[in-house]
């Protein structure tokens, strides 16, 4: 019984009290003795057999280890005893956990002959797990129904249960094989190694499979697995149309397939469609339909960390600065983003971004330049900064940073792979152009103008992404200097 003494630290003290008050009303003559072994076990998890023979004094039989083992079982008894489908926070879980009971009340019925009971409970038990697709559970409840039935008196029924056990078995094959493609398409090194092309080809074959099977079945989970896999793609080949069209359905499914209705999964929904319409540079939908799905994720979870920069960002592009604000505060203040460099380097820049926002350029390059401890973590953070840095020092009309500041952004370009490099590469050739055309915004943009047009396109490998780094978009941001020169 070396899972003993983990599994007595695990016990809450309501189970401890119930134990140990078991213990002190039995009148069982080992009592006293595993009441011994479990108070020195919850004081001393680490003693060895030799030490815990000492410590109760114990001589004679029971042995040792039958003793250890009778206690394990003892605490598997009160924790039975205090189990409840409620400890589940999701609605699916309570139901395997109700299924679980059910069998267990049938097994119990069987062995005091009340037969016609039993099967009345494993009909119950099979109508949840048929309601929440509850497959596996499905297998064993027809197994103990085949058991049940007399097969010389109704051999029919028993047929029938062995034909549908069958079909539930090639359910869960085909549900096995759903899941090993859809992991597939969340494979990272799926998506690094080889060029665009031949990932999209990858992917789209991975959704073939997926939507024959949601054809060929009527499983939520199939048909769930399916829409994510879609979902992916679209934003792969950026077709934010067919991607709404989908995570629409998603969040439909999530909605009404009881199988499926798990608060993490509605979250998700939220997650997907926030995403799409911020792409799509529908921001308000984004932050409504953001807000209306947050509380489904835990409290201060990574989660909701997630839907708050989504938030935040569709507030920044709205120009609702104040609201952007309050938004990038809470995610501050949430402990998690301690443990996350990404998500907080994220935040400070968007905080950097407001500022920016209302014309605090000084500020904004002060809090830019406390973001340089993390531009080692990944390329495009380097590559935002610089981009975020230099639009800073043009404001402020410091150009004299500048070609020493462009040097080191030409320098973080070549660690960006295409196709994520040719925006960049792009925003560095205007720059540059401005320069030599002595910071004459009109001239540079006449210069460069198929450059910028590419920008302001925004197709292909020039697409700008309004969820990553590049938060205040930069041909937009160029536009509006060329305006503001043509006033004077």
């Amino acid at each position: 019984m070396k899972n003993l003494p983990q599994l007595i630290q695990k016990l809450t003290t309501r189970e401890i009290n119930q134990l140990q008050r078991y213990y002190a009303t039995s009148s069982r003559k080992d009592s006293i003795l595993k009441n011994k072994l479990f108070d020195v076990l919850l004081q001393n998890p680490d003693l060895s057999d030799i030490e815990l023979g000492k410590a109760i004094k114990k001589n004679g039989t029971p042995s040792l280890p039958m003793l250890k083992k009778r206690v394990y079982q003892d605490i598997i008894g009160v924790l039975f005893l205090n189990d409840s489908e409620k400890k589940n926070r999701s609605e699916l879980h309570q139901k395997k956990y109700q299924v679980l009971m059910l069998m267990n009340e049938a097994e119990l019925l069987v062995t005091r002959a009340l037969h016609h009971q039993a099967i009345l409970t494993v009909n119950k038990a099979k109508r949840i797990a048929v309601k929440y697709e509850l497959t596996q559970e499905l297998t064993a409840i027809n197994e103990a129904l085949a058991n049940m039935s007399s097969t010389r008196r109704n051999i029919k029924h028993f047929e029938n249960v062995s034909k549908e056990t069958m079909r539930i078995i090639n359910l869960l094959k085909d549900e096995s094989i759903a899941t090993d493609y859809f992991r597939k398409v969340l494979n990272l090194d799926l998506l690094e190694k080889g060029d665009s092309k031949s990932v999209i080809k990858k992917a789209q074959k991975t959704n073939d499979v997926l939507a024959n099977l949601s054809k060929k079945t009527n499983s939520s989970r199939i048909k769930m697995y399916y829409l994510r896999s879609q979902i992916f793609y679209s934003h792969m080949i950026r077709d934010y149309e067919k991607g709404l069209k989908f995570a629409l359905e998603f969040s439909d499914l999530v909605h009404t397939s009881p199988a499926m209705s798990a608060k993490n999964n509605i979250g998700g929904s939220g997650i997907y469609l926030s995403n799409i319409y911020m792409l799509r540079g529908e921001y308000e939908k984004a932050v409504k339909c953001a807000k209306d799905h947050i509380n489904f994720f835990v409290k201060e979870s990574i989660n909701q960390l997630q839907m708050l920069e989504i938030i935040s960002i569709g507030y920044l592009h709205c120009n609702e600065i104040k609201l952007a604000q309050e938004e990038i505060n809470k995610g501050l203040s949430f402990k998690v983003i301690k443990r996350s460099k990404l998500f907080n380097f994220r935040f400070q820049l968007l905080q950097a971004c407001c500022l920016f926002k209302e014309k605090k350029f000084d500020d904004a390059l002060a809090l830019s330049q406390t973001l340089v401890k993390h531009l080692e973590s990944e390329p495009e953070i380097g590559v935002a900064f610089k981009i975020f840095e230099l639009q800073c020092i043009i404001e402020l009309g410091n150009y004299d940073w500048l070609d020493y500041r462009i040097e080191t952004f030409r320098k973080q370009l070549k660690d960006l792979k295409p196709p994520k490099n040719t925006r960049s590469k792009t925003i560095f050739k205007l720059i540059k152009t401005l320069v030599r055309e002595g910071y004459n915004f009109n001239k540079a943009s006449e210069k460069a103008a198929i450059e910028l047009q590419n920008l302001s396109d925004s197709k292909g490998d020039y697409f700008w992404d309004a969820l990553d780094y590049e938060y205040i978009r930069f041909d937009t941001w160029w536009k509006s200097k060329i305006k503001k020169r043509a006033e004077y």
